[in-house]
């Protein structure tokens, strides 16, 4: 009997009649009997049919489906021989979804993506390096490396590098005797030894200065602490997870000893807020406003019209999230002041600041330049020929071959030719001859 094709909203729809307001344990083995009889039914295997579930739940913006993937198909997604599948919705559940969404468009879920990234490093005790702008959810993705990490039962520590002073720094880290220090009015136990068997997250290291990422590296090398004004010594046993700025890399602002130490070069590299909004703008947008209105204490249903959607899509973000959240905080209130709930283009014009919303140049050449062609071909329609041709410009301007800078970035063989055939089809075939011929350049 072959399989039947079903609509994905028709199968939320029959999976939503089988579930009870409340998952009790007297329900839920009948529940979960219901649901495998769907998927005998329609021949699908039964974590598939969660996963198509979940996943438009998600997409429908659906309030409950939290709560049932917490209380009843969590569990049965980690028995999947497939880890990749739990931690899928592990991490949209607890604050990455754009990220999950990203794999899942480029095609990278179950190879080098970041749900596998993640899912590497929380196998291991071993420390790590996120790198990412301000405001690219770098606590949010140490804190889920940590709850999925054999430490996940002890502290999370995070630790904000810029938050404490400079000379006193080493002394909240190990702590200080009484009288160590003018102020040291009494004992203090260290920060480290708090988050004892457990993981502490140093963020923003690259503001620490580099006599104090000295006596950091020790710390980190030794897991020994001697409090400020004690002759004794304590051994800890903490798991490090630190975030640095790109910039922090490419400066040099990490001594090279601690940088090797804490992992590098093995990086978890997270996008900034404008590639993923050039992949996945509707997730992006959606996980934001959800963001937003909960720090409006709004519960009500909102949404943005898809005009609004292309109008934030249009334009870069150099707080990322921090700042397209509060973007969406203000639309949201001037939406609810004209009776709406739903934002506008009206409703973001007087707050996207003119130099945001990009030009044609300044989207291609600052957005895009970092992107990779494969990505940027998948999503390419008529309105984005001039981003795919400004980076083939790029690619031959720099004396690279079409084939060569698509094999490294994973598609060989047959493969290459279906995309060439689409690039083709995209921007013409005279134009990828002309292409060809341009001088090669240093500038790019």
């Amino acid at each position: 009997m072959a399989k039947q094709k079903i609509d994905l909203r028709v199968l939320y729809g029959r999976v939503e009649a089988l579930l009870p307001k409340k998952i009790t344990s007297s329900n839920k083995k009948k529940v979960l009997l219901d649901i495998k009889e769907l998927s005998n039914e329609i021949r699908q295997p039964f974590q598939i049919l969660i996963w198509n579930y979940l996943d438009e739940g998600l997409i429908i913006n659906d309030k409950n489906i939290e709560y049932f993937y917490n209380e009843i198909f969590r569990d049965e997604l980690k028995k999947d021989s497939n880890p990749v599948m739990y931690h899928y919705f592990y991490i949209k559940f607890n604050g990455l979804e754009d990220l999950a969404t990203l794999d899942m468009e480029n095609g990278t879920l179950f190879k080098e993506g970041n749900v596998k990234k993640i899912l590497l490093h929380s196998q291991y005790d071993t420390p790590v390096l996120i790198v990412g702008e301000t405001g690219t959810s770098k606590s949010i993705a140490a804190k889920i490396i940590h709850s999925l990490s054999k430490r996940k039962d002890k502290r999370f520590l995070n630790i904000n590098i810029v938050a404490y002073p400079e000379n006193l720094f080493i002394a909240e880290l190990c702590g200080y005797e009484k009288g160590a220090f003018t102020g040291a009015i009494n004992k203090k136990v260290g920060l480290l030894e708090e988050a004892n068997n457990g993981t502490v997250f140093l963020d923003e290291l690259g503001k620490l200065e580099p006599h104090l990422q000295a006596k950091l590296l020790k710390i980190v090398e030794e897991k020994i602490i001697t409090p400020l004004g004690s002759s004794k010594s304590k051994k800890i046993d903490v798991r490090f997870i630190a975030a640095l700025q790109p910039e922090d890399i490419k400066q040099n602002k990490i001594i090279p000893d601690l940088k090797y130490r804490l992992g590098y070069p093995d990086l978890l590299e997270l996008p900034s807020l404008n590639k993923r909004l050039l992949i996945a703008p509707e997730t992006v947008i959606k996980g934001s406003l959800r963001e937003a209105l909960k720090k409006l204490g709004i519960s009500e249903e909102f949404s943005a019209s898809n005009e609004a959607v292309k109008r934030l899509t249009d334009s870069t973000f150099n707080g990322n999230y921090r700042e397209l959240e509060s973007i969406l905080g203000v639309a949201v209130k001037l939406a609810r002041l004209n009776k709406r709930n739903e934002i506008l283009p009206e409703d973001l014009k007087s707050i996207l600041k003119k130099d945001a919303v990009k030009t044609e140049e300044t989207a291609t050449e600052k957005s895009f330049s970092t992107v990779m062609l494969k990505d940027i071909i998948s999503l390419a329609n008529e309105k984005k020929v001039d981003i795919v041709k400004f980076k083939l410009n790029e690619i031959y301007a720099a004396g690279k071959d079409l084939k060569n800078s698509l094999s490294s970035e994973g598609i060989k063989g047959k493969h290459y030719y279906n995309v060439r055939a689409k690039l083709e089809r995209i921007v013409g075939k005279k134009f990828m001859r002309e292409v060809q011929k341009i001088p090669i350049t240093n500038d790019v």
